[in-house]
């Protein structure tokens, strides 16, 4: 029996389950021949060829000419360190397309910025998040329970407090470990950071330039809307002040000791 933990990890570097029962298969016994890869792969043996040369094109199995022939797998630090070679310049290539697709469509003026967007997905909400906090001048708030880190938030967030600007994030309901270690990191790069003990599934981040990103709620793939309403985004950032005027500063006595 084929280790199913191992199939689904070589799944992720981009090979179909049969491919990697192949490659598996290839490990353990060694070089062999057609035959006995499909007898131990469960691989059809009309199929079994196919498999064979797909991995040799992605640089994974090498063949040996004899009768029958014989085909060995090329070893995992090798083979796998150049599939994610291969993906990061790949990567590398998309990011220079991508700044040359920016330059070429320079986004239009808004006519009217009375409009209220709306959009899905946790992904989409921490991006649009991240891009309040790029256009930030002066200021940024957020309301937030679990203080999210990755590494687009982090990068505007880092970038955001070098320009000088003032972000404040207030911490609501009662904060895990986990939320309250994330919000130390912010608070010791730059943030000002409170806590208020409501429950409320308000999740939101407001610029100075009036632009704002709402989580509706909290389920995995959130909805959220986005604008530059200003009735909108003056509701919610007098929300905040009231919020943030009886909120209290994050204890650091209690930070110190959840980074022992």
């Amino acid at each position: 029996m084929l280790n199913q933990d191992t199939i689904l990890s070589l799944k992720k570097f981009g090979l179909t389950e049969y491919e990697s029962r192949t490659y598996l298969v290839l490990n353990i016994y060694g070089s062999s021949i057609a035959s006995f890869i499909s007898k131990h792969t469960r691989i059809p043996s009309s199929k079994i060829y196919d498999i064979l040369n797909s991995l040799r094109a992605k640089g994974m199995v090498e063949i040996c000419s004899t009768k029958p022939k014989k085909f060995r797998a090329i070893g995992p630090n090798h083979a796998l360190a150049s599939m994610i070679e291969t993906r990061e310049n790949g990567l590398r290539d998309l990011k220079i397309v991508m700044n040359n697709v920016v330059k070429q469509l320079k986004p239009l003026e808004e006519s009217d910025k009375s409009q209220i967007w709306s959009s899905m997905g946790r992904k989409m909400f921490y991006s649009k998040a991240a891009e309040v906090l790029r256009n930030s001048q002066e200021s940024a708030i957020s309301i937030t329970s679990k203080f999210p880190r990755n590494s687009y938030i982090e990068k505007e967030f880092l970038d955001a407090v070098k320009r000088g600007v003032n972000v404040k994030m207030l911490g609501i309901g009662e904060l895990s470990e986990e939320s309250m270690l994330r919000a130390s990191w912010y608070l010791k790069n730059g943030a000002e950071i409170r806590t208020i003990p409501i429950e409320t599934k308000s999740v939101f981040g407001i610029n100075d330039v009036n632009e704002l990103a709402f989580k509706v709620n909290t389920n995995r793939e959130c909805d959220f809307i986005w604008s530059k309403n200003i009735a909108l985004v003056s509701i919610m950032r007098l929300y905040f002040d009231h919020l943030w005027n009886r909120s209290e500063p994050m204890p650091l006595c209690s930070l110190a000791l959840l980074e022992k």
